[in-house]
């Protein structure tokens, strides 16, 4: 059984891992690009609780501020050598013109 909404389809039984567990199945959301209707993918939809065991492994995976420094670092230079390709893939996800995701990710 399947229902669309918004270019999202949703149908039963993903695994949601967090902190490298499985911690269960959930709903699995099809992810329908607006742009071209191919199916781009499947994600897990998490619960609130979800989200706040994910908050709390991610505390515990970052104790000090050099941890988090280190991360944020990291992931910032992977967003300013991928750009083209985030936009890209963020652009096909989204149907926003690509200068205008271009400049969400440089300024985000």
């Amino acid at each position: 059984n399947k229902m669309r909404l918004s270019g999202i389809s949703r149908r039963h039984c993903s695994t949601l891992v967090i902190n490298g567990q499985s911690i269960g199945r959930g709903m699995k959301i099809e992810n329908i690009s607006p742009i071209t209707g191919e199916r781009l993918g499947f994600l897990s939809e998490a619960t609130i609780e979800n989200a706040e065991q994910a908050v709390v492994a991610a505390k515990k995976g970052l104790k000090t501020k050099k941890d988090r420094r280190h991360i944020l670092r990291e992931a910032a230079q992977y967003i300013r050598t991928n750009l083209e390709t985030i936009a890209r893939e963020e652009t096909i996800d989204c149907g926003k013109p690509i200068n205008e995701t271009r400049i969400d990710i440089e300024y985000s």
